[in-house]
């Protein structure tokens, strides 16, 4: 890749009349191995970035594959348990029912009911 500056020396020095083919040539060939040179540089950077960039997905995925294998055991207690949760539910809602502030709370909220039945 030739910037502007080495274009435009590049055409001077192509254009002067005083080299002879010969040294036109290593000019060029000079030209081209720093051309060479760049281009590989560029290559080797994609390189390593397509490197970093898949280590950073492998880590990602370690790290999901990791925060299941210790919440594993959680889970698999909850879903082999989820009969004895759903027990234990009930009978936290059959004891809140017959709580006397309960049943006066649900006393009261259909008392508004038929109120506001009857009001329209």
């Amino acid at each position: 890749m030739l910037l502007k500056a080495d274009q435009i020396l590049y055409t001077i020095i192509m254009l002067d009349k005083k080299l002879t083919n010969e040294e036109k040539l290593d000019l060029i060939y000079q030209m081209t191995e720093e051309n060479h040179d760049i281009l590989k540089s560029i290559r080797r950077q994609t390189y390593v970035s397509n490197m970093f960039r898949l280590l950073y997905w492998l880590v990602i995925l370690g790290a999901i594959g990791g925060a299941y294998y210790y919440v594993r055991p959680a889970i698999m207690y909850v879903s082999e348990n989820s009969t004895k949760f759903k027990e234990v539910f009930e009978q936290l809602q059959g004891v809140q029912s017959s709580l006397p502030e309960a049943q006066l709370l649900n006393g009261l909220i259909e008392g508004l009911k038929k109120s506001a039945a009857g009001g329209q």
